[in-house]
């Protein structure tokens, strides 16, 4: 073998390397200036294209599976749209308007079903205060550990359907407690009404968010096609301090926690 080719070998297996290895740098979990043509899950949906400001990018595990995935071993590219700031801004709403109190530096915030970590990351960035994720995943939270390294933040690998989930926090603990799009992994049953009761007693606001789904036939609406999050207010028929934007609650639910759902026109 000639010696030329010796060293594009060795130099394509240290790119190799560097590339297995991104998901250990923080700084490339900060907001990506570039242009993605992203094919949705929908197959009635159109090709679109996202604005350079509105993407960030992740990097997840994921065993190698093809050789055609070769350059990219190890990493799937998890793009998300701006709905973290939409997140912050309802959240701000939600303040402004009284229905949650104030956050400062002395407040205890939850955020259940936290993933990797990215919007508490966000949330504190905005609103120091003390934090604490939780999520099931051990991948995801171990991500979160290594990037997110904050002294007022504090990431658990928790089964929120576990007997003794929430045993260490007690009553009003949290002064907030923040659900995203989490409530569509919780099975209905007694299970499910034991984790909103707890919820309940260790938190002194809840606010849950779930994403909105338009009617249409096809039930998996990609994330930058679907609509916004929005949020409905607690019911004037009880004194709920939870605050919930759609769907995942049935009727019985709502009667049970006094929530009221308010599904938008579309």
């Amino acid at each position: 073998m000639k010696p030329i080719y010796v060293i594009r070998i060795f130099v394509l297996c240290l790119i190799v390397k560097c590339i297995t290895q991104l998901n250990k740098i923080p700084l490339f979990n900060k907001l990506i200036t570039i242009k993605l043509v992203h094919v949705p899950y929908s197959s009635h949906v159109q090709v679109q294209v996202l604005p350079r400001d509105k993407l960030e990018i992740h990097f997840t595990y994921f065993p190698l599976k093809l050789p055609i995935m070769f350059f990219f071993h190890g990493f799937i590219y998890f793009f998300r749209s701006s709905q973290h700031q939409t997140i912050l801004n309802d959240v701000q709403k939600l303040i402004n308007d009284g229905s949650i109190p104030q956050i400062d530096k002395n407040s205890r915030i939850l955020e259940v079903g936290c993933n990797t970590g990215a919007i508490i990351r966000k949330l504190q960035k905005k609103y120091p205060a003390q934090y604490s994720g939780i999520d099931i995943d051990r991948n995801s939270i171990s991500f979160a550990q290594r990037c997110f390294k904050n002294p007022a933040i504090c990431f658990l690998q928790k089964d929120v359907l576990s007997n003794d989930a929430f045993k260490d926090y007690p009553n009003n603990f949290f002064t907030h407690i923040f659900s995203f799009s989490h409530m569509v992994h919780i099975p209905f049953g007694d299970s499910r009404n034991t984790y909103l009761k707890e919820l309940q007693r260790i938190g002194q606001s809840i606010t849950l968010k779930e994403r909105i789904y338009p009617p249409r036939n096809n039930r998996f609406v990609d994330d930058f096609h679907s609509l916004s999050f929005k949020l409905s207010y607690a019911s004037e028929k009880a004194n709920s301090r939870i605050q919930v934007g759609l769907i995942y609650f049935n009727k019985e639910e709502e009667d049970l926690f006094g929530i009221d759902t308010h599904r938008p026109k579309i």
